[in-house]
């Protein structure tokens, strides 16, 4: 609470306007308001600390990928998951009025999951193309969108799904209009219809 709002306080208590009891309750809502908004640029430093984690786990796998035996290599395709799984949790039970901790948690299990299929695909040579691939990784990151609320995996999410109606229609022969796209983008749009109903909300009180 700045000094200026403080001085108005003490100008209000000292013309009986309003009580001693009255101004702490004031004053103790704008801290605790304060305490749970944090800074754009914290969270902003949150989601690319999640976005560098996740692709630097993955680079590290893949250098050293051929080293390993395929027991450690099926512990390492599913632990980037298991601990992603650990974080929403902790995020969900612990932290879940922080969007910080809910859009960094929702961005590496977002990755951790294209990883543990990319992974254990490779590992037991199961074969499949790329555009399957990717309909897979938005299929199972889907519902982060809505259990976490995060932004930041609907964009992940929407980045899929283009990538994977343009690896479909456009790369692929012959060519055809996948439906796979407009379900996928109609599952994702309730996520921003809520975004702005909660905003024209905001706006009129």
């Amino acid at each position: 609470m700045s000094k200026i709002e403080k001085t108005v306080l003490e100008e209000l208590i000292e013309h009986r306007i309003i009580s001693a009891e009255t101004a702490a309750a004031i004053e103790n809502y704008y801290k605790n308001k304060e305490q749970d908004s944090p800074s754009k640029l914290l969270l902003v430093f949150g989601i690319l600390g999640a976005l560098l984690g996740g692709l630097g786990i993955i680079l590290v796998f893949a250098h050293n990928w051929d080293d390993f035996s395929i027991t450690i290599k099926c512990i390492l395709s599913v632990l980037p998951l298991a601990l992603g799984q650990l974080l929403c949790a902790y995020t969900l039970f612990k932290k879940p009025d922080s969007q910080m901790w809910r859009e960094s948690s929702a961005s590496f299990l977002f990755l951790s999951i294209g990883a543990s299929i990319a992974l254990i695909a490779q590992t037991y040579n199961i074969p499949g193309d790329f555009s399957s691939f990717i309909l897979t990784w938005c299929l199972l990151g889907l519902p982060l969108v809505y259990i976490l609320k995060s932004q930041v995996a609907s964009l992940l999410c929407l980045i899929g799904i283009t990538v994977f109606c343009v690896s479909k229609n456009y790369f692929g022969y012959p060519r055809y209009e996948d439906h796979w796209y407009w379900m996928l983008l109609a599952a994702v749009l309730p996520n921003y219809y809520t975004l702005i109903k909660e905003k024209i909300n905001c706006d009129l009180h």
